[in-house]
């Protein structure tokens, strides 16, 4: 658990507000007073810029109070390692008396600009005085804003001080994130979108005695993390993942459980079915697509399916009560129980039992027609005609026989034209009567 120390300003002989804020974080949080003998943390400050114009700075002194008193921090200012983690910046000074500990950090030019971030300084190995309290470390910056001079300010630091013991030890922290890629370079910031089909690294802080597992996507018991182990490579993804860690400490001696979870969208997901809601009561209710849609099985919709690009359907049905399209391709079937509106259709096969209304033009038979034998038989696969002719023949019969009827005519003038309509599924045989002569037959097959 982290937190952050509230401050209140100075009453020292610069009034004015300082234009930076301060954050401080211990280790132990919170302080420990130890009534047997001093006890050792480390402390972290964080100095960030409070409002929206860059801040001029040209030193930043932290003043640790050195005393047994509630109000001072430190048993002793000697043993306290202070660095700034901040480049461009550089601890000046150190001094140590018997009321304070005194560090003094300057940027390395002279003057620094503190805009959009932060700059921290840490110490460790502080000793903290056996005194339940509050500490009050003073921290003294030389600032100004614009072209006003630099003046020194200062704040004030809160830092209460608990018996030791009386806080209960905090649930392990994770530090929960995910990397693209199986690795991911030192300073990559972490993945909150990644292309489809890409693995990831999910990575967490390491804990001492605890018992972790780590659940994403349809897994039942996760995958259990070994101990020390701080990462795991998981993928492909497919579609949106949260990843959740859960971490399994001993509390009073029983077990505790923490879940930490991220998230990470994917890039044109893949779902293994989707359903939308009725919704009567939305006058745009209904699946309205605006890009091209490739279907590779069934779709099936109980709403209006509308898109102004391409629907392409490979696979199995298309059954929808209204459809309103660009373009239709598909090699399946499609059932529509309602209208069909659609500006270009591209289909093996259309069947109808309420008619075909169109506005514009209407291809139908095939390009080519087949030329078939003189006489034989067949079962043809779409709906069609077989057109018989004759030429230069005398007295010719010219003849076509279907389940539901036989077709026949005969030569005038020399001359002779006969057409059969075939429903498709429907056996046909055809041939001629009389003497020979020219005459040849034709399949002109309705759809493609």
């Amino acid at each position: 658990m982290t937190r952050r120390a509230s401050l209140t300003s100075s009453a020292g002989p610069e009034r004015s507000d300082p234009p930076l804020d301060y954050a401080a974080r211990t280790v132990p949080d919170p302080l420990e007073a130890n009534l047997s003998e001093p006890s050792v943390a480390d402390l972290t400050v964080v100095v960030s810029n409070r409002g929206f114009v860059a801040v001029r700075c040209s030193s930043i002194v932290l003043d640790l109070p050195v005393g047994s008193r509630p109000r001072d921090l430190l048993a002793t200012g000697t043993g306290i390692e202070a660095s700034v983690t901040t480049p461009g910046w550089a601890k000046t000074g150190e001094t140590t008396g018997p009321t304070e500990a005194r560090f003094e950090f300057r940027p390395v030019s002279g003057e620094a600009e503190i805009a959009a971030d932060p700059v921290t300084f840490t110490f460790s190995g502080l000793t903290v005085n056996s005194a339940v309290g509050v500490a009050y470390p003073r921290i003294t910056e030389t600032s100004a804003t614009g072209q006003d001079p630099l003046l020194p300010r200062e704040r004030f630091v809160r830092l209460p001080k608990f018996p030791a013991g009386s806080s209960a030890a905090p649930s392990a922290g994770t530090n929960l994130r995910v990397y693209a890629g199986e690795r991911p370079a030192d300073g990559q910031p972490p993945a909150v979108r990644v292309p489809h089909g890409s693995k990831v690294t999910v990575v967490w802080d390491p804990a001492p005695n605890v018992v972790r597992r780590l659940h994403h996507q349809d897994q039942a018991t996760g995958t259990e993390i070994a101990d020390g182990q701080t990462s795991l490579v998981c993928g492909p993804l497919h579609r949106e993942t949260t990843f959740t860690l859960q971490t399994v400490s001993q509390a009073e001696g029983q077990p505790v459980s923490r879940y930490d979870s991220y998230t990470v969208q994917v890039d044109v997901p893949e779902y293994p079915m989707v359903t939308l809601p009725r919704l009567s009561d939305v006058a745009s209710a209904g699946l309205r697509i605006t890009s091209p849609v490739a279907v590779a099985d069934t779709l099936t919709t109980e709403e209006p399916f509308t898109f102004t690009g391409t629907a392409s359907i490979s696979g199995g049905p298309l059954d929808a009560p209204l459809i309103e399209a660009g373009t239709t391709q598909f090699t399946g079937t499609m059932d529509v129980h309602g209208t069909f509106t659609a500006a270009g259709l591209i289909a093996p096969k259309v069947t109808t039992t309420r008619g075909l209304t169109a506005t514009g033009r209407v291809a139908v038979l095939n390009a080519t027609p087949t030329t078939l034998a003189a006489s034989g038989s067949r079962t043809f696969s779409t709906d069609g005609l077989v057109l018989a002719n004759a030429d230069d023949n005398e007295d010719l019969e010219l003849w076509v026989t279907t389940p539901a009827h036989t077709y026949k005519t005969w030569t005038c003038d020399r001359v002779g034209t006969l057409i059969a309509p075939v429903r498709a599924g429907d056996p046909v045989s055809w041939g001629v009567n009389g003497p020979g002569g020219g005459f040849s037959f034709r399949w002109y097959a309705f759809g493609i």
